[in-house]
């Protein structure tokens, strides 16, 4: 279970050092070309209503509007202290995001950006396959675990598990592609520095782009 008052005083510490994109890794130099290569991976199509699951502070979901104005987003964080600084002119619910108020095939896309792991990977799948209408996209940036348990991570309420883990709870979907972006763990490592590799050794962070079978 997270707690969510912790949830929101790290948030707090965190934007006020100007870090508002809540992903220990970065592929790109700054947060604002890290989202770029991320929206140009996600391949959203144009004029796509997109549920950002787990959003963060809606960070991702800025930054992808800006980039792409066609784009309109829900954002769904169970923390109404992380909402609090998201754009308040995107659809909001602060809810858990196995529960999107929303009826069945209301979107284009979903976006789990450093998010699944907080709960069943396949619970969240199947949210997601519901919510998706036939052909819309589900983009999950997290990670896999190479070696090692989730017996730490689980102090932050997180699961890593290997690729065929995330890969066996995707029924109803298609494999759209898979990569693993290089991270040379540097701007880990300068954000939590011992605690990088204590949190976060043995896993790497991974891509998925999914598409749901008509």
């Amino acid at each position: 279970m997270i707690n969510l008052d912790q949830l929101a005083a790290v948030t707090d510490d965190f934007v006020k050092k100007n870090i508002r994109v809540l992903q220990i890794h970065r592929f790109a130099d700054g947060e604002f070309d890290h989202l770029k290569r991320l929206e140009r991976w996600a391949e959203l199509p144009f004029g796509a209503r997109v549920a950002d699951l787990g959003c963060g502070i809606g960070e991702v979901a800025r930054t992808f509007k800006q980039l792409r104005p066609d784009l309109s987003f829900c954002l769904v964080n169970i923390s109404e202290a992380q909402l609090l600084y998201a754009d308040p002119a995107m659809q909001q619910y602060a809810c858990n995001f196995l529960n999107v108020p929303e009826p069945d095939g209301s979107f284009d896309a979903v976006l789990f950006c450093f998010s699944i792991g907080h709960e069943d990977q396949a619970e969240a799948m199947a949210e997601a396959r519901r919510i998706l209408r036939p052909g819309g996209i589900l983009f999950i940036y997290d990670m896999i675990r190479k070696s090692g348990n989730n017996k730490i991570m689980e102090d932050v309420s997180y699961t890593v598990w290997p690729r065929e883990h995330m890969e066996s709870a995707s029924i109803g979907f298609d494999l759209d592609y898979y990569m693993e972006p290089f991270d040379s763990g540097s701007y880990g490592e300068q954000i939590l520095g011992d605690d990088y590799e204590k949190f976060f050794g043995g896993t790497s962070p991974a891509i998925w782009r999914f598409i749901k079978k008509g």
